[in-house]
């Protein structure tokens, strides 16, 4: 049969922070390495004492209730529980516990998993998630937004062809030649390519929709609306549109 000394032995070189309890009062008669160099408690000052009173459990009553689970079954549990270390960090852990009898005498084992990257994993993707419905939401508000501009723009517009023969609203209007367009005092030029661009761009389409229908790639789109962006001195795509909306060059 395995002996105390044994087993204290053994658990030490384990790589995972374990405590070792008296099964009937949970006092700590021992700690292995890795929870020494885990938590940074100096925890000979523990030994002997009740294991509620070391200074990990960052919510007092969730050990508590572990402890009122492990009582009624002495059971295998499995109990997720946050702890703090010395140094102020915060750990999701999973308490693993095992009883086991040496010499008559039974002692409960207790082994902390840390799944803290785990959690933060989970976290991360959760955040990302509702971060991506807010930037659907967002966009959808932007193009119902501009849209409702291009219609009224279009209504107005003595050069929008009004209604078709179905009667739905014209998605493009008649560009001719180059337009000069003046900004604090500088003249700015677009030529025929970057009108149409402008226009498909206050239309929703994508860069990619954009080169499909212009038979051009991708990759000249894109520099092309960085381009005229530059030369109009604006930020992005979105406040291009607003700006052709505005200034009726579409």
């Amino acid at each position: 049969m395995i002996k105390q000394s044994d087993l204290e032995e053994i658990i030490n070189l384990i790589p995972i922070p374990m405590l070792i309890l008296t099964y009937d009062d949970l006092n700590i008669i021992k700690a292995n390495k890795s929870f020494i160099d885990w938590s940074g408690i100096n925890i000979d000052k523990y030994y002997g004492r009740y294991a509620g009173a070391l200074e990990i459990w960052l919510i007092p009553e969730a050990w508590d209730y572990f402890l009122d689970n492990l009582r009624k079954t002495y059971e295998a549990l499995a109990y997720e529980l946050k702890l703090t270390t010395s140094d102020g960090k915060i750990h999701f852990c999973n308490l693993i516990n095992k009883v086991y009898e040496v010499d008559g005498i039974k002692y409960l084992l207790i082994v902390m998993e840390d799944i803290t990257r785990t959690k933060q994993v989970e976290i991360e993707k959760e955040m990302l998630y509702y971060e991506t419905q807010e930037t659907l939401i967002n966009m959808t508000k932007d193009i119902e937004f501009l849209t409702d501009m291009i219609i009224r723009e279009r209504i107005n517009n003595k050069n929008a062809i009004i209604v078709d023969s179905k009667g739905d609203l014209p998605v493009t209007v008649k560009q001719e030649g180059k337009k000069q367009i003046n900004i604090n005092g500088y003249v700015i030029e677009l030529n025929r390519k970057e009108l149409n661009i402008i226009g498909m761009i206050v239309e929703g389409k994508t860069t990619a929709q954009i080169a499909s229908e212009l038979f051009l790639a991708e990759g000249s789109i894109r520099n092309i609306i960085t381009e005229i962006i530059s030369k109009l001195m604006l930020k992005d795509k979105t406040q291009l549109a607003v700006f052709a909306i505005k200034n009726g060059i579409v």
